[in-house]
């Protein structure tokens, strides 16, 4: 009689190990795949950030060199290309980062078209000084939407 009542006992006792047991493991994988989710997110971010940097370093290189090339009366041309071209790279690889919430969404899109409008302005800016020279080009320069479009790309940049 008491090893049937000892028998039961340990059932009893192994049933409750198993549920205490099986109950810490959902709770450790429930926490592994939030982890998961929340270092997902977190290098996501930090990949955006990183494209940042290398996009502002960019624009500010071209910005550079396009006024280096202005000074230079045509000299300095195959920096400027250099430095639009890695902007360009940049933007691309920039546009091709996927995000899962609509305010990312949005403030990428913003981003990619001032940087567009931007790159646009200067190519032009470039053309017209090769063609037509610098008065035509200062011309075009005093007009002022290079400079707001090179603060509007910065003022995105900063966080809210």
């Amino acid at each position: 009689m008491e090893s049937k009542i000892t028998d039961a006992r340990i059932r009893v006792i192994f049933i409750i190990a198993f549920v205490v047991i099986s109950a810490f493991l959902v709770f450790t994988f429930s926490n592994m795949y939030k982890a998961e989710t929340s270092s997902s997110s977190v290098k996501s971010s930090l990949d955006f950030l990183l494209q940042l940097e290398r996009t502002s370093i960019d624009l500010n290189a071209m910005e550079a060199s396009q006024n280096a090339f202005a000074a230079s009366d045509g000299k300095l041309l195959p920096p400027y290309y250099d430095n639009f071209n890695k902007l360009r790279r940049d933007t691309t690889l920039l546009a091709a980062l996927k995000f899962n919430d609509a305010v990312s969404n949005n403030y990428q899109t913003e981003l990619l078209s001032l940087l567009n409008r931007k790159m646009l302005h200067s190519k032009e800016y470039v053309e017209i000084l090769k063609l037509y020279g610098a008065d035509s080009a200062r011309s075009y320069m005093d007009l002022g939407r290079g400079k707001m479009q090179f603060d509007k790309c910065y003022f995105i940049y900063q966080p809210n």
